[in-house]
């Protein structure tokens, strides 16, 4: 199941969710994470971070949001997907991030 949305508006593209309810939250949760719109954009980062640099990253407490190009969001819609979906994967990840010393942020 995808929790994301692309959409085009004005002929601005748009990649969003909304936070809490996901499966992958009682992994941040678990971990002392807030599962809100900035711990996702970390977890964007974290998980591509020269497309993140493409991006423009717009998230808030209740809201994942990022705008650029059509195929840059699809590239990040196939990353986001599979760690909002399952609480194992995005442990995985969280533990991956400690051990190479990066800090995802809430």
């Amino acid at each position: 199941m995808n929790y994301t949305r692309l959409q085009q508006i004005d002929g601005d593209h748009y990649l969003s969710f909304d936070c809490g309810g996901l499966p992958g939250d009682a992994a941040a949760i678990s971990r002392g994470f807030e599962a809100n719109g900035h711990f996702w954009e970390s977890v964007a980062t974290f998980l591509a971070p020269e497309l993140c640099g493409r991006l423009e990253l717009d998230s808030e407490g209740s809201m994942f949001c990022a705008y650029g190009s059509q195929a840059d969001l699809v590239e990040l819609q196939a990353l986001l997907d599979p760690v909002l979906s399952d609480e194992g994967a995005l442990t995985k990840l969280i533990e991956d991030a400690e051990a190479q010393g990066e800090e995802l942020e809430d």
